[in-house]
């Protein structure tokens, strides 16, 4: 293969990259409210989740997550930092998605967005079906803290069995 060849196939695959570079989390403040009383949820853990392409048909896969939890005024913050997954360096990434669980609310999966403030809402409302609709963390196999948490809300008795 000649080196031009050689240099247009660098070239094609190089624009296949969504960064030259590695992958930076961006820094991001928000607040959680309750969507019917407009008072702020304290306590709550909030998840920063970035997805990945998976296979036609089938969930995403996460590629990282984090978290941190509300203050008493429900707001939360993210600091900025290198992306812990080399993956997102070089693969199509997709999010962040904000997700959160509180006790009484449940786990809600909260808007994707990019936007540097996030406000999220919660309501009671079918704050059960959340709870049922925890168990499909149970099967995750993403390693990282925020999958790691995910899965202790959602099988607090998985070790045990």
């Amino acid at each position: 293969m000649s080196r031009t060849a050689l240099g247009f196939a660098f070239l094609g695959l190089v624009g296949c990259v969504p960064s030259p570079g590695p992958f930076q989390l961006a820094e991001v403040g928000g607040q959680l409210i309750d969507r019917d009383s407009q008072e702020p949820i304290a306590d709550a853990e909030i998840f920063q989740v970035y997805l990945g392409g998976g296979a036609p048909g089938s969930d995403p896969s996460v590629y990282s997550s984090r978290w941190t939890q509300t203050d008493a005024r429900g707001h939360f913050h993210f600091a900025s930092q290198l992306a812990p997954s080399a993956r997102m360096w070089v693969l199509r990434t997709y999010g962040p998605r904000y997700d959160f669980y509180h006790p009484e609310y449940g786990l809600v999966r909260g808007p994707t967005t990019d936007d540097g403030e996030v406000t999220l809402e919660a309501s009671l409302d079918q704050a059960e079906q959340r709870r049922m609709d925890l168990q499909v963390f149970c099967n995750s196999t993403a390693d990282d803290p925020g999958s790691r948490r995910l899965r202790d809300i959602a099988c607090p008795s998985r070790d045990a069995r």
